[in-house]
């Protein structure tokens, strides 16, 4: 199984926790891989009052069908940690929403089980 081409480029939107409040945004760099290779990396900027955090993950892909990408993703060990990141690995979907955007979900529980609805970045 490899990434499909309509995956593949740069993607952004603003992330949801379970309970539906903005939890900041995100950013996936999403390139063609197979099943077990490192095919997306992952931004993500959450502001708490005047602060602003970045968490940084990585994905191996574990699944891909021409709609869906299933993805495991970990913590970035090449970007620094922040202690408020959960560090966790979760298992994580990206699907092709009809529109030419993609939509993100992550079993990610301590982190609110974020989904984002992606759009392309220009330019990719």
């Amino acid at each position: 199984m490899s990434v499909p081409p309509a995956f593949v480029g740069r993607w952004h939107g603003t992330v949801k926790t379970r309970s539906g409040l903005s939890n900041g945004t995100m950013t996936a760099t999403i390139k063609e891989g197979r099943t077990g290779e490192r095919v997306a990396d992952v931004r993500y900027d959450v502001g708490f009052q005047s602060i602003q955090v970045h968490c940084f993950a990585r994905a191996e892909l574990t699944a891909a069908s021409p709609q869906r990408l299933t993805v495991l993703e970990r913590p970035d060990p090449t970007k620094p940690a922040n202690p408020l990141c959960t560090g966790n690995s979760s298992m994580a979907t990206f699907t092709l929403d009809g529109s030419g955007g993609l939509r993100f979900a992550s079993e990610d529980e301590e982190g609110g089980l974020p989904t984002s609805r992606l759009s392309r970045v220009r330019g990719d």
